[in-house]
């Protein structure tokens, strides 16, 4: 009877280091598991970092690109069509496709309302009366078929957005 209770004590022992080993195991897989997920996590904010800093000098780039681009336009610059469709290469583009016959002249016009110069300013750079440029809009909303309720300031922004 002693020898089937040292056998059983002995079943249980084995049992229980089974065990143990069991958990270590388990532990140990969980311990990799969760030192994977950290250095991941850490690549990740590094990444993330990376791009963050990457996109703050593409804005600092437009917001310098902006400010070149509306000193143009005060300087009534011809260049100034070159230095926005490098910045915003999609706007005429999109302009272009609902009307492709549209005028050197009329995409001027059209970057300068795109980056917010009033009627009033638009007409003090170009050198025209502020009624021709109140003409030159409405005529532009009828070549892109934009209604007069619609705010052309708005319209050109969401374009450029999609």
């Amino acid at each position: 009877m002693l020898n089937d209770e040292e056998k059983e004590k002995e079943s249980e022992n084995i049992s229980k280091k089974n065990m143990f080993f069991i958990y270590n195991i388990l532990v140990l897989c969980l311990i990799v598991v969760l030192l994977f997920a950290y250095i991941r996590c850490r690549k990740n904010k590094g990444i993330l970092r990376q791009k963050e800093s990457e996109t703050n000098i593409l804005k600092e780039k437009l917001n310098n690109s902006y400010d070149c681009m509306i000193e143009l336009a005060r300087k009534n610059d011809p260049d100034l069509l070159n230095k926005f469709q490098e910045a915003y290469p999609n706007f005429i583009k999109k302009l272009l496709a609902i009307n492709s016959n549209l005028s050197k002249s009329d995409l001027i016009f059209c970057a300068m309302i795109w980056l917010g110069l009033s009627s009033k300013e638009i007409a003090q750079y170009t050198f025209v009366e502020h009624r021709s440029v109140q003409n030159k809009k409405h005529r532009l909303r009828k070549k892109l078929n934009i209604s007069s309720d619609v705010d052309l300031y708005l319209f050109f922004k969401n374009l450029s957005e999609h």
